[in-house]
């Protein structure tokens, strides 16, 4: 889910996704590229989709898109003046396992973030896998 806080339009760079392309459930080929202009460093591999089905998810302040992680998503750049910015809110079922040791300068992600303290939050239920820390990165309040 990304929740917009400032308005996102076509002329700021707002998120693209190729309907349907989420069906196969395909983890589609990407590439990391090492460049420090992106906040994200992937790349989908050429030839792997046609932009010419790409319909733009513009929205308000507060608006959200909520999309599967199998379908095809992105945004071109920002060209204009105005800042794109939102919040990224994750969910997972809880037979997942969050897995704390990938790090950016390993090539597995394309988020320039590490996720060793990272915090989860179990919404629903139990933690099936067991495997999942639902203490670390949280702040424990002061007094």
């Amino acid at each position: 889910m990304w929740v917009a806080l400032e308005e996102s339009t076509a002329t700021n760079g707002c998120l693209r996704v190729i309907p349907r392309s989420h069906a196969g459930r395909l983890l589609h080929e990407h590439l990391h590229e090492d460049r420090s202009d992106l906040t994200l460093n992937q790349r989908l591999a050429a030839g792997s989709f046609g932009e010419a089905g790409a319909v733009d998810l513009e929205l308000q302040p507060g608006e959200m898109s909520l999309h599967d992680v199998y379908m095809i998503h992105g945004a071109k750049e920002n060209r204009s003046s105005q800042r794109r910015t939102g919040v990224a809110l994750r969910y997972m079922p809880t037979t997942s396992v969050f897995e704390r040791d990938i790090r950016p300068a390993d090539g597995k992600t394309g988020l320039a973030v590490d996720f060793a303290n990272r915090p989860l939050w179990l919404v629903k239920g139990t933690d099936r896998s067991g495997r999942n820390d639902l203490e670390v990165g949280h702040r424990r309040p002061t007094r």
